[in-house]
């Protein structure tokens, strides 16, 4: 269920502001359903909070 996916993803950036899975694991769904503006913002986020992965870099190419 993506929708829970993003609901935990929100939890988990409320516990913890600096990780960056959570807005890729919300990424990740958003491109699940084929929506990818919104899979690019939370891409985007989870790039300012970690800039150094490349896995990101990665999936935002998917999105473009």
């Amino acid at each position: 269920d993506f929708n829970l996916a993003r609901e935990l993803a929100a939890q988990a950036s409320e516990l913890d502001i600096t990780l960056a899975g959570p807005y890729i694991i919300s990424g990740l769904a958003y491109y699940q359903e084929g929506k990818k503006e919104p899979a690019r913002v939370a891409f985007n986020k989870a790039r300012a909070l970690d800039p150094e992965d490349q896995d990101i870099t990665t999936l935002l190419r998917l999105v473009q």
